[in-house]
């Protein structure tokens, strides 16, 4: 499947700098190593079963087991080690957090995309968010993307929207009853929790008519 890179490519700025917090015996340190520093006003974070191209832009770099040993079961959050976990991207969310997205284990390769939120006074990743991810199974498949972006507050929210499918003929072969469903949420990132702030798709699909058109394109 094409991917327009440009198109992300335009929207966000890669800097040099490494995020806050540089001793080199904090958590963060041993971790940021595997991310690649960024700014921006607005991402779009899509899933890909391609993820081992290199023009996937979020093929990242796999975290080795001795740095992965120092993350919290928050964000491990019991998923199985498959094909591994791979760093991103680092941006700053607030003068307190930082946001890293990362590449990590899906249902059956590593095709999930989540943000985990690195508290730089406590020296480690206290909440993570599920942003993206692809599975296909059977007569089922699902998928999701998000747009994340800084509101003219400069608070951090994802705009996510899931697609499922289920094809019933694969249990009864004369049932062509094909279930579909579309949900769509915003959430605030960045501080002590992350917050749904609303799971009302018709209300979302009309404030972020624009954005659903780019996020189709993925």
């Amino acid at each position: 499947m094409k991917k327009t890179i440009f198109l992300i490519l335009t929207i966000i700025t890669l800097v040099s700098c490494k995020q806050t917090n540089n001793n080199e015996n904090t958590n963060y340190s041993k971790l940021s190593k595997f991310y690649k520093d960024t700014t921006f006003v607005e991402m779009i974070i899509y899933p890909d079963t391609a993820y081992n191209d290199l023009l996937y832009f979020f093929k990242g770099n796999e975290i080795d087991s001795n740095t992965f040993s120092l993350l919290s079961d928050k964000v491990t959050n019991s998923l199985p080690w498959t094909e591994g976990f791979y760093g991103n991207y680092s941006f700053k969310i607030n003068n307190q957090y930082i946001g890293l997205i990362t590449r990590t284990p899906g249902e059956y390769s590593s095709t999930m995309i989540s943000l985990w939120i690195y508290d730089i006074k406590n020296d480690s990743i206290t909440n993570n968010i599920k942003l993206a991810d692809v599975f296909g199974d059977a007569g089922a498949f699902e998928t999701m993307n998000s747009y994340l972006f800084f509101d003219e507050s400069n608070q951090l929210k994802a705009f996510t929207y899931s697609y499922f499918s289920y094809d019933h003929s694969v249990d009864e072969e004369s049932d062509t009853t094909i279930e579909v469903s579309h949900n769509y949420f915003l959430t605030r990132i960045g501080f002590s929790s992350v917050d749904t702030i609303s799971t009302d798709s018709i209300k979302l699909t009309e404030q972020f008519k624009s954005q659903i058109k780019k996020m189709a394109c993925y």
